[in-house]
This record gives C-alpha cells, structure tokens and sequence, in this order.
C-alpha cells in the first residue's frame, strides 16, 4: 500500500507542475548519499608505504653494516685461535725428588754484610780573589835616530848627484828665501808652499836645513844642497 501511495503523491506532483507547496503537500526526504574522501586515503596510504620502505632500507643497511664488521672480528680472531697453546711444565715432585741426592748437608745463609754508604763532600772551593787592574804605562817611543849632518862643505850640490839620482828628484821652483840666526824664523817657499825646517815636501823627500846660501834636502836617503844664487830655479 505504501508504494501505491507513494505513486500517487508523485504523479499528484508532477501535474501540479511544480507549483508552490501548500499544506497538502507531501515532502518526501530524498536520500542523500554521502561521498568518502577516498583521495585522502589514497594519499595517507601512499605516505605511509613510503615510510615503511625507507624504514626498511635503514635498517638492512645497518644489518649489512653490522655484518661486515663480525665478518672481519671473526678473520682477525680465527689466526689467534688457530695458534696451539704453549705446554707449561708440570712440576712433579716425585721426580725432583728421584733426582735430588737423599742427604745433603744444610746450606748456611751467608752473614749479611753491612752496608757502606759512601757520602760524597763537595770539594772545596777555591776563593775568588778580585782581580785588581793596573794601570797600563804607555810605551815610550824611542826618538827616532837622526844622523847628524855633515859638514856644509861636504854634502854635494844638486848638480853633482848622478844623473840618475838628479832624474829621480822631482821638480822644485823657488820664490823666497829668510833665512835668521833663531832656526824658528827661517823660511823658504817651495812650489808655491812656504815651507821650514823639517817639514815634508812629499813622501821620502823633506827641508832638512835653510842655510844663508840655500837649503838642504834629503831625497830617500841622499843629502844634496841647493844654491839661491846659481840654482834658484830648476827643472
């Protein structure tokens, strides 16, 4: 009876045409069917495949790890298990005594020697007397050896030297002359050079005395005078 009901309120409907529900009209609940989110379960359980796989990787890498390592404990061990243990000797006393003599006289312990400790005593040590400096005296010079010039007459002109001697004597030009009793006050110039007695011309070659006539040289040993009034001026 219900589905014959059910027929006519339908077709009662659809004459109606769609018309505004009155309170006549028969509201019959359409069932709504409910939609599972079978996308989201799809994805967690994909996630969670991924995860187990990863997990698994990890651990049969450390599995495989674990093994390599007692592998090579075992190698290294099984060389130290392969050696053969050392025999120890047995120590039988019945053979010692088989080998021992049946009576030996008692062995004495030696007196025990007393001890002597050597203690070492430090040497002496010397006194350190101060060291007193003394002044050190300078060392005189000896005054150098002059030989005493001989007489003016005697010592020859420049003129009558050898000829190599006169070529070896460099050349001198004259342009005054004083000559005063006090040794002091005598001058002579030389080469442009006012020069007295005892003082150098160059190396080896030295005003030896200013004479009233001339001077007196001394050319590497050799003593000559030279007249004012015949040798003023030579080359």
């Amino acid at each position: 009876m219900s589905y014959i009901l059910d027929a006519l309120k339908k077709s009662d409907q659809e004459r109606r045409g769609g018309g505004v529900p009155t309170l006549q009209t028969v509201h019959i609940p359409v069932s709504v069917e409910d939609r599972k989110p079978w996308s989201l379960y799809g994805v967690i359980t994909l996630l969670l495949l991924a995860l187990a796989f990863a997990i698994g990787f990890v651990v049969s890498e450390k599995e495989s790890v674990l093994m390599a390592d007692q592998e090579a404990v075992s190698a290294v061990d099984e060389p130290a298990l392969k050696q053969q243990p050392v025999k120890q000797p047995v120590n039988n006393p019945e053979s010692r005594a088989e080998v021992a003599p049946e009576s030996l006289p008692p062995v004495q312990a030696p007196a025990p020697v007393p001890s002597i400790v050597a203690v070492a005593t430090p040497a002496p040590t010397p006194a350190i007397k101060p060291v007193v400096l003394q002044p050190v005296e300078p060392v005189k010079k000896p005054p150098p050896i002059t030989k005493p010039l001989p007489e003016l007459e005697d010592i020859p002109y420049l003129h009558e030297l050898p000829e190599y001697q006169q070529q070896s004597i460099p050349d001198l030009s004259f342009a005054g002359h004083v000559y005063s009793s006090r040794a002091s006050n005598r001058s002579v110039i030389i080469n442009g050079n006012a020069m007295s007695e005892g003082d150098s011309i160059m190396q080896e070659f030295s005003v030896k005395k200013i004479t009233s006539s001339g001077v007196i040289f001394v050319f590497q040993g050799t003593v000559f005078r030279v007249d004012i009034l015949q040798d003023w001026s030579f080359e």
